[in-house]
């Protein structure tokens, strides 16, 4: 897009061959040989054959003269003497060696030179004037016999020179040309200074045109000499200095055409800054191979009649697809002084650009408007700049849009653009750049290009690029601000795209369907890496990496960590989430549900509706899920489709607030108590917070659609409810919940300790206690014990699978409606009671009757207080009725009557009594002991060895007294070896 700018390259490599022509060359290698004297032309003066100037021959009727101060061969065919040491010559021919191995050679039909001593001074050439400069081939010196290249060739009517004031001038047409220029002006005015060997000023008067080869500018230009090239030359052939700077100015109505009309350039003058290489010598032509005759048999004769008649002058073919250059003033060329150039430039290189009020090009579909438009050999660069305050440079382009910058530029080789200064892209309306909408920065944007042609996707041909300083970036579906914006190409249809500093990213899909739509995505970083697949139309992000505190932010929802990363699929709802990571100082809300998560790791699988949040293995640093009054804790937490199944893997803790009466709640209708809030039917129960803690070793999992939870491994719970609290222990623990709403995934959200646990199953070394503290009244407690523990809230049942205890503790006041039927009295049961309970086999419990029935072997012992002895019952089955024992509600926790069966023993003191059956009335401290069919009741004590033996018989605690219901046939008597307690 950017090749027309070798128009000012071009001006100026057409011009190199008039700059060298008059710039002093190497030392010239003259012919070798002795020579005669010979007669000299009148006013002309015989010199010594050593002497570098002398004349080697001269004659009217032809000869030559080599002028060793100019370095120069002149020859002519005829000679005619005039007063005052003027000659009038015909086909005057002179030579002299030029830079890089290159002869400049002056021929023409006459001449008259003014020689008032022994070397011509000034003088003219008139007629057919051509002034041709040619090198050998492969850059080295022309040798007699082998052909030449043509660099440039100069056609005129008339040129005068001066060789002291080393000046060379015409004020007739000019027209230079060469293989890839051909130039037309009028009025040409050189001034050498060979002292300084420097030119001082080349100026044209008047330029009607110059036509290019732009496809072989670059060629033209002269090579070095082969010494320079592959340092095998003399040490005086190695370029040592920096050579002469010259200016030239081409002024007044610049207009280019580019290959035809591929480009079209406007503006108001041209200026090229060019700096000559300054060798210290060698590689200059070896004259001594030329003819004397001016035959040089390795050329195209200069002397041919059709090229001094002007047939077939130009070198440079009409083609249609020449570029050409018109103007209306001067071409100028002076020396530059260093410090008033507008560009560095290098031995044998050349800077130039175009000026204008805006200089303009339009090529390809593109339009630039500029302060000046330029080029530069040494890099091969192009560029575009402003040279006014507030007129920046402005790129337009049908495809791309709008650029707007201070500068821009483009280097050919590298294939690198760049954008300098605050600026501003715009895209094209419609267009299909991977629906980007425009582009700014405050300080540049860079890239670079392949080689190959543009590819079928957004991409096209761009490698690398880069947007720096306060970048801001619109696309229909976001917006992205950051200090700096990097991309780079992966391979064919992939990239990478960082953004670093102060990164802040939105994004949300643009769709016509209302279903589709989402809510737009957040982005807060230090720094993001963006991997991108092109295709035609769009680019697609495949993989995002932000890191720095990033914060990703959706609606309510937000994620933090020091890295985030996600792999993104496009559906049709646009580019949605595979996979999101989120690394170090993690923490996440779900402003919807109320859910915090705090963590060192996070993984979310949106496809699979899972999300894996990890934390340390020590408990101070274990990740952390927070739902209202909730916290659940592990060292690697799983999340299942919003919460349907939660799990912890490892070790974990599970915390839940139940909230009682809070004068701050807000007003919520009590879905038990139409017409009053919440808040007012706990202030009226009194319903104090409720505290539930979990902990666990081996892992937990909640499926919140079948209402399950299973944690394992050292299993222990807490609850604290007011006075009242609990826990349970074991390997394993099962528990069946009511169906929680899908925003209740912490499961205990209820207004009880047992509310909402609809079965509970307790198993490995199983222990499950309840009770309550009372200062006053004194402490309850319950405890169950065995291999497997379980509870159905439904039909208020427990049991214990397998041998265990049950270990009570309670105060025993009670009330009763009816008489002692021994003596009349009410009982009260104000002192504590305590007792213990166990059995082999199993145990099942009615907590709303507080009835319970142990088989395998059961012992139980009671007792009231230390003053009173204890109770010892055994039996093979037993079933004991307590009150106050329902977890949550365990007011009194007082054993209240047992019936035992089978093998029974009752023990007090020293007191043993066994029977097939018992029942004893706790509140009436009484026990009535029963014998099956065939069998009796017997007692004995250490004490008294007298036995007893009966039917049926009621023993009265309080008293120690036993009254026979129904008596056995015999009496028999038992000794003090059948007292023993199994």
């Amino acid at each position: 897009m950017l090749r027309w700018l070798t128009i000012g390259g071009a001006t100026a490599v057409a011009l190199v061959f008039l700059v060298l022509a008059f710039q002093g060359g190497p030392e010239i290698v003259e012919p070798e040989g002795p020579s005669e004297p010979v007669a000299l032309p009148q006013g002309w003066q015989q010199q010594e054959a050593t002497d570098p100037g002398s004349l080697r021959e001269a004659t009217l009727e032809g000869g030559s003269i080599f002028l060793a101060e100019q370095k120069t061969w002149v020859t002519w065919s005829s000679m005619r003497p005039e007063p005052d040491g003027v000659f009038d010559i015909d086909r005057p021919r002179a030579r002299t060696a030029v830079g890089d191995g290159a002869v400049l050679e002056i021929v023409a039909d006459s001449g008259r030179f003014l020689v008032p001593d022994r070397q011509p001074r000034s003088g003219s050439f008139r007629g057919n004037v051509l002034i041709n400069l040619y090198r050998g081939r492969n850059g080295l010196p022309p040798r007699y016999g082998e052909d030449v290249d043509v660099i440039g060739r100069a056609y005129l009517d008339e040129v005068r020179f001066d060789l002291e004031l080393g000046m060379l001038e015409t004020s007739g047409p000019l027209h230079m040309t060469g293989p890839m220029f051909d130039f037309r002006g009028e009025g040409l005015l050189v001034r050498f200074n060979q002292r300084a060997n420097r030119l001082e000023e080349l100026r044209v008067d008047r330029g009607e045109g110059l036509r290019l080869k732009l496809d072989g500018v670059a060629s033209t230009a002269p090579d070095r000499p082969r010494a320079e090239r592959d340092g095998t030359g003399p040490e005086d052939a190695v370029q040592t200095t920096d050579g002469q700077l010259y200016a030239m100015l081409v002024d007044g109505g610049i207009r280019g055409l580019v290959r035809g009309d591929e480009a079209v350039l406007t503006g108001e003058r041209i200026e090229v800054l060019y700096r000559t290489r300054g060798d210290g010598g060698g590689g200059g032509a070896d004259l001594a191979t030329l003819d004397r005759d001016g035959t040089d048999s390795g050329t195209e004769s200069s002397t041919d009649a059709s090229v001094v008649a002007g047939a077939g002058r130009s070198l440079c073919p009409i083609a249609a697809d020449d570029t050409i250059v018109t103007w209306t003033g001067a071409l100028v060329v002076r020396p530059a002084q260093e410090e008033a150039v507008f560009a560095r430039v290098p031995a044998g290189q050349l800077v130039g650009r175009l000026v204008g009020a805006p200089s303009t090009l339009i090529a390809d579909s593109v339009e630039v408007l500029a302060g000046a438009i330029g080029f530069s050999s040494e890099r091969t660069e192009l560029w575009a700049e402003s040279l006014v305050e507030n007129e920046p440079v402005r790129l337009t382009s049908g495809d791309a849009g709008v650029v707007i910058a201070q500068r821009m530029s483009y280097t050919i080789p590298a294939r690198e653009a760049a954008f300098v200064g605050p600026g501003v892209w715009e895209a094209a309306e419609g267009s299909a750049r991977g629906g980007a909408k425009d582009l700014v920065w405050s300080d540049a944007m860079r890239f670079r290009l392949s080689d190959a042609s543009g590819k079928n996707h957004v991409l096209g041909r761009v490698l690398e690029a880069e947007v720096r300083g306060a970048v801001s970036a619109t696309h229909v579906d976001g917006h992205l601000e950051a200090e700096r914006l990097s991309l780079v190409r992966l391979d064919d249809a992939s990239a990478a795209v960082l953004a670093e500093g102060g990164l802040i990213g939105s994004y949300a899909p643009q769709t016509e369907d209302a279903a589709l739509r989402s809510e737009p995505v957040r982005l807060v970083s230090e720094s993001a890496e963006l991997m991108l697949q092109a295709f035609e139309d769009r680019l697609d992000p495949t993989r995002l990496r932000a890191r720095g505190d990033a914060k990703l932010v959706q609606g309510r929802t937000m994620v933090s960590g020091e890295t985030l990363t996600g792999e993104l699929v496009r559906e049709e709802a646009g580019m949605v989430l595979e996979r999101f990571t989120a690394l170090d100082e993690v923490s996440a809300r779900d402003g919807t549900r109320g859910v915090d998560l705090t963590g060192d790791r996070l993984e979310i699988l949106p496809a699979a509706g899972e999300a894996r949040l990890f934390g340390g293995f020590d408990r101070d640093q274990w990740a952390t899920v927070q739902q209202a009054q909730s916290a659940l804790h592990g060292s690697e937490i799983v999340v299942v489709n919003a919460g349907d199944v939660v799990s912890v893997e490892g070790a974990g803790r599970v915390e839940h607030l139940i909230p009682g009466f809070d004068p701050d709640a807000e007003p919520v209708a009590d879905p038990l108590l139409p017409g009053l809030e919440v808040r007012d039917r706990r202030e009226m129960l009194n319903i104090p917070d409720t505290l539930i803690e979990i902990d666990w070793l081996g892992g937990m999992t909640f499926n919140r659609p079948s209402g399950w939870a299973r944690a394992t491994g050292g299993v222990r719970g807490t609850y604290v409810k007011g006075s009242e609290s609990g826990r349970a222990s074991g390997q394993e623990l099962r528990v069946e919940l009511d169906r929680q709403p899908r925003q209740g995934t912490m499961a205990f959200a209820l207004e009880g300790a047992d509310a909402g646990v609809r079965a509970l199953l307790l198993s490995g070394d199983a222990e499950l206690a309840w009770g309550r503290e009372d200062a006053e009244a004194g402490d309850t407690s319950v405890t169950l014990n065995g291999p497997s523990i379980a509870y159905d809230r439904p039909s208020a049942e427990a049991a214990v699978l397998g041998a265990g205890w049950l270990l009570y503790e309670g105060r025993g006041e009670v009330m009763l409606t009816g008489q002692s039927e021994a003596t009349g009295m009410i009982p009260t049961g104000d002192g504590p009671q305590k007792g213990f309970m166990q059995w082999h086999e199993v145990l099942t419990m009615d907590l709303s009757t507080g009835r319970a029935t142990a088989s395998g072997g059961v012992e139980m012992i009671y007792e009231t207080d230390e003053n009173e002895p204890s109770v010892y019952l055994d039996a093979e089955r037993a079933t004991a009725v307590f009150e106050g024992v329902t977890p949550g509600d365990a007011a009194q926790a007082r054993l209240v009557s047992v019936e035992a069966l089978e093998r029974v023993q009752v023990v007090r003191e020293d007191r043993l009594i066994t029977a097939d059956g018992l029942k004893f009335d706790v509140v009436q401290s009484m026990v009535e002991l029963w014998a099956d069919d065939g069998g009796l009741v017997r007692q004995a004590s250490e004490q008294d060895i007298t036995g007893l033996a009966a039917r049926r018989v009621r023993w009265y605690l309080d008293r120690d007294e036993i009254d026979i219901l129904r008596p056995a046939p015999v009496v028999v008597p038992m000794g003090n070896e059948r007292f023993q307690r199994r």
